[in-house]
């Protein structure tokens, strides 16, 4: 459906994007949101970017998933259920346990990751 966004815009958090019609999830974190697109699965993320929040991995054309945590963000990719984390490491929250490979499912908190595989 279409996203609305409203509240503190200090950084952008509420500017949806233009040219995505409809989406199908979205998250929203500290000071940033990202979102899923219905048409094809494309992540979009947008606002506060000082730890990489909002620069969504290459390599994953789309996603079934996304959490927004306060600093970092969780997806997992539609294609293999990878799951990527990116944004603040600064206590292992984005360090995908390399012993699962398939997810269905994570949330990303302020400083830690839980993931349902």
């Amino acid at each position: 459906g279409a996203l609305h966004c409203w509240g503190d815009n200090n950084y952008g958090q509420t500017d949806v994007p233009s040219g995505v019609n409809a989406w199908s999830s979205v998250s929203t974190g500290g000071e940033h949101t990202c979102g899923i697109a219905q048409a094809d699965g494309a992540m979009y993320c947008w606002g506060y970017n000082a730890n990489g929040q909002t620069d969504v991995p290459s390599g994953v054309s789309a996603w079934s998933s996304v959490s927004a945590g306060s600093y970092h963000n969780c997806g997992v990719a539609q294609a293999d259920g990878s799951l990527h984390c990116w944004g603040y490491n600064g206590d292992g929250q984005t360090g995908v346990p390399s012993d699962v490979s398939a997810w269905s499912s994570a949330s990303a908190g302020v400083y830690h990751t839980c993931g349902i595989a």
